[in-house]
């Protein structure tokens, strides 16, 4: 369950992936995530099939790849019919794992809740396809990325406290799901130097209520929920809590922010901007406007 209070991470594994070749041109992939990595270091044309969620024309991919279902739900049957050399899936979903592997179709099952999670499931998707090499590459250059901002957050002379919100009702403020401890954006606010308002929390996705909102007075709150940015009214009815009454509710579509990205090198300068304002970049001595 995502919602689960943080574990330690297990490393990749490998259904059936005895005699992998040399090179690797037919890929199945279950996430977003999945997909990124594998655009990344195997190339656009290698993806023949991937969940609903992943963006083919922000990724290049073509020519458009078969639709197999998405996170809950993947196609065993639709993913069996593209008969891939390798499916990148994430380690959570089991059933369809554990489908492919009596199958004799080979499966990487990866683990994906944190930066360091990212990495590794480079180098495995690297070593998979025949790209290690490039997979190295796009992680040492991930890596010296997330160094300088880490750099940055260090030097800030007054920390955010932020809350991000990664569902609720769009007319409302209820069923509201925020990321707590453990989560991967948590991870990325205190890599820019912001603290997460909701630390204390004993789950990794808490649900929250309004008057949660009030006690922990966030500087600044990212509104990561679906259509985010047509439905702002609602926190009209917080005006009363700094971040509200100051403006300072940020409304995002991009996905990357919420779940572990091979793209973080690009996403996290917008998180800087999305708390500390649009000179973050080059200066941190104080919070944003």
């Amino acid at each position: 369950d995502r919602r689960s209070a943080p574990q330690p991470a297990p490393e990749p594994t490998s259904r059936q992936n005895t005699d992998t070749p040399a090179s690797i041109r037919r890929v199945v992939t279950l996430t977003p995530s999945a997909t990124e990595l594998v655009v990344a270091i195997a190339g656009p044309s290698t993806v023949i099939g991937y969940d609903r969620y992943s963006d083919r024309l922000k990724l290049g991919i073509t020519p458009k790849p078969t639709v197999v279902g998405d996170f809950l739900s993947p196609s065993f049957e639709a993913i069996a019919r593209l008969r891939p050399e390798l499916v990148v899936a994430d380690a959570l979903q089991d059933k369809v794992v554990q489908g492919l592997e009596a199958a004799k179709i080979s499966t990487l099952a990866l683990p994906m809740h944190t930066v360091d999670d990212v990495w590794r499931a480079a180098a495995a998707i690297g070593d998979a396809t025949g790209q290690r090499e490039r997979a190295d590459e796009v992680v040492k250059a991930g890596r010296a990325a997330l160094a300088r901002v880490r750099q940055r957050g260090q030097q800030r002379g007054r920390r955010a406290g932020v809350l991000v919100v990664i569902d609720r009702a769009p007319d409302d403020l209820s069923g509201m799901v925020a990321a707590g401890p453990g989560s991967y954006v948590d991870e990325l606010l205190a890599i820019i130097g912001a603290d997460n308002v909701l630390a204390s929390s004993k789950v990794r996705y808490p649900r929250i209520a309004a008057e949660q909102i009030r006690r922990a007075a966030p500087d600044v709150i990212i509104d990561a929920s679906a259509d985010s940015a047509k439905h702002q009214a609602a926190w009209k009815r917080l005006s009363d809590v700094g971040a509200v009454a100051r403006g300072r509710v940020v409304p995002t579509a991009d996905r990357r922010l919420t779940s572990p990205s091979v793209q973080v090198e690009s996403v996290i300068p917008e998180l800087e901007r999305m708390v500390y304002g649009p000179s973050s970049d080059d200066s941190a001595t104080g919070q944003g406007d």
